[in-house]
């Protein structure tokens, strides 16, 4: 189980360092105050894998990497979840404002 945690520490810090290089600033992705919310397209060609998250779901960004290992950051706030070839569904950071959330 260490084995499996050392990996994905390693590839957390691997995936924000390649993405702090490309758009030349600091930002979190996979921290215990990064909140991220699900989205499933929804409609009749999202399978049961996908809808298998409920729509508006928050996960914390420590999470992220061993509930989707094939994610994908776009920009910084948008992840692509990757959950099978040709997915469409994706994560956007949960952000809030004077404590109220905006989604």
């Amino acid at each position: 189980m260490r084995q499996k945690n050392v990996y994905l520490d390693q590839t957390r810090q691997r995936l924000t360092a390649r993405l702090n290089r490309v758009i030349g600033a600091s930002y979190s992705f996979f921290g215990d105050d990064d909140k991220w919310l699900y989205f499933a397209v929804g409609d009749d060609r999202t399978c049961e894998q996908c809808m298998q998250y409920e729509v508006g779901k928050s996960f914390v960004g420590a999470e992220l990497l061993a509930i989707f290992p094939y994610l994908d950051i776009v920009d910084v706030d948008w992840i692509d979840v990757n959950i099978h070839p040709n997915c469409r569904c994706h994560l956007r950071r949960n952000v809030s404002y004077k404590g109220v959330e905006i989604p």
